[in-house]
């Protein structure tokens, strides 16, 4: 396993208690909630710079990129009939960051 370089960036801890149906919740990181404060966005980039030291340097890095890639590009479950006859199957398109789930249900005829 890699080796951290550093510290992680310092994480402040402000506790801010709410009462949610009757049970106090204690947030100690609720000031990160605001993604448009300079504090927050400070954070997120000493937390992105210190990530991508440390996942930069692993080694065979850019082979498990390329794999990952691959096998994404091609994701397709196979279809699942289950107990009521529907068929159940989920799909990625190439190049796509979405996926879709498809359902066929069977026809049944209906006497009146």
């Amino acid at each position: 396993m890699l080796q951290l370089i550093a510290n992680p960036p310092y994480s402040s801890v402000e506790p801010v208690t709410e009462v949610l149906h009757g049970v106090p919740v204690t947030d100690p990181y609720r000031w990160l909630e605001d993604q448009e404060s300079p504090r927050t966005r400070e954070w997120l980039a000493a937390q992105t710079q210190y990530a991508r030291a440390y996942l930069d340097a692993i080694p065979g890095r850019e082979r498990i990129r390329e794999r990952i890639r691959d096998l994404l590009l091609r994701h397709m479950t196979p279809s699942r009939e289950s107990a009521t006859g529907m068929f159940f199957a989920s799909a990625s398109p190439a190049r796509s960051s979405t996926a879709s789930f498809c359902v066929k249900v069977p026809t049944v005829k209906i006497n009146f």
